[in-house]
């Protein structure tokens, strides 16, 4: 449900994780040439990452929840 792009969500896993490396790098760095288009993978997977990756997770799971259960 989460990863899938076509589920007519706003959010999705892999725009999260783009998203996650626009937020380090910032606007310039991001869309520079020296990561062509892949900048989520120069992300240093650290502990920084999960916490900062885990916000994103918990945020999203939080409103999945409220979906399901107002059906």
């Amino acid at each position: 449900y989460y990863y899938d792009h076509g589920n007519g969500n706003d959010c999705c896993y892999p725009a999260d994780v783009d998203d996650y490396a626009l937020h380090y790098f910032g606007e310039k760095g991001y869309h520079s040439s020296e990561f062509q288009d892949e900048a989520y993978l120069f992300v240093p997977f650290d502990e920084t990452y999960y916490q900062g990756m885990k916000a994103y997770l918990e945020r999203h799971y939080a409103d999945f929840q409220k979906e399901e259960n107002a059906s």
